[in-house]
């Protein structure tokens, strides 16, 4: 699994690891704290995960439409 491969990138430290952490980050963020929790690894991917795809609910599609017609509203 890819998750995997990158925990290990990140572990063995060779090199840069920002792109592994990264990517991470952008990973489905149920799965990341489920395989993660209690490691010192989450607590630095919880600002990542909050971006997530799926996870960020005012940046959806969606949301930013509703949002937009909203602002375009004058009283």
């Amino acid at each position: 699994m890819v998750l995997e491969t990158l925990i290990e990138a990140v572990d063995a430290n060779e090199g840069k690891v920002d792109w592994a952490v990264a990517t991470i980050g952008r990973l489905p963020p149920d799965i990341v704290r489920a395989r993660l929790n209690g490691l010192p690894l989450l607590e630095r991917l919880q600002p990542m995960l909050l971006l997530a795809p799926g996870a960020n609910w005012p940046a959806n599609e969606d949301a930013l439409s509703d949002m937009a017609f909203l602002l375009k509203q004058e009283l």
